[in-house]
């Protein structure tokens, strides 16, 4: 078996036009330091997690969630309201790749609680545009985030909860975080993803037949 590993999209790169920057942040009526959640809003993604430990957190800043609608938690909305945290999480949608490498580039951190992942795409996105992460430690999400990423149980709130309040006490660690983040994203790439496969295929031409005539 061979390991093929992603490269981040190349439409999802660091932000630093401010005038961009500032268009969505109107546009999403966003704060300075919001956590941030991205993907389809399913229950594979946790949401209900993230939303359950932010409350519990009782921080100042917003938690915004960037996704398209998907199955079964049509309710999320319901839920922020019941919990009184609606003034505080957005639920943007579906945004453009442009908007999301603003969001990437902008956030206090990134926070990705996915159950289960078959690679975790948005965590390698959200590091490439220097964002510190919070990610499940589930699946193969710790091999994508290797030592720059702060690591949580997706089964439990109390795990996620403890990697969020260390990250908002300690600016110095999100720092340190967000360096991580690019260095650890740059060793992944579309072309390292090419030779692999490339050496795949190599290998297979120069392999003996397991069948004989």
């Amino acid at each position: 078996m061979t390991v093929m590993h992603l490269g981040t999209r190349p439409t999802i790169a660091p932000v630093h036009d401010e005038a961009l920057r500032k268009k969505v942040f109107i546009k999403y009526g966003l704060s300075e330091d919001f956590w941030l959640g991205v993907g389809t809003i399913e229950p594979r993604k946790n949401y209900r997690l993230l939303i359950d430990a932010f409350c519990a957190l009782n921080d100042t800043r917003q938690l915004v969630i960037a996704g398209g609608r998907g199955w079964l938690e049509s309710d999320l909305g319901e839920k922020v309201a019941v919990m009184g945290i609606q003034d505080r999480v957005k639920f943007l949608g579906y945004v453009s790749d442009e908007e999301l490498s603003v969001l990437y580039s902008s956030c206090f951190a990134f926070i990705y609680p996915s159950f289960y992942e078959g690679f975790g795409l948005p965590v390698l996105e959200a590091m490439s545009c220097g964002a510190a992460v919070i990610s499940s430690s589930s699946s193969s999400l710790p091999e994508v985030g290797g030592d720059a990423v702060l690591y949580a149980d997706p089964c439990s709130r109390d795990s996620l909860i403890e990697k969020m309040r260390l990250l908002a006490s300690d600016r110095q660690l999100q720092q340190e975080l967000r360096r991580k983040s690019m260095a650890r994203a740059g060793l992944f790439s579309w072309q390292a993803a090419a030779q692999t496969v490339l050496r795949v295929y190599e290998k297979t031409l120069h392999m003996k037949p397991w069948y004989t005539e």
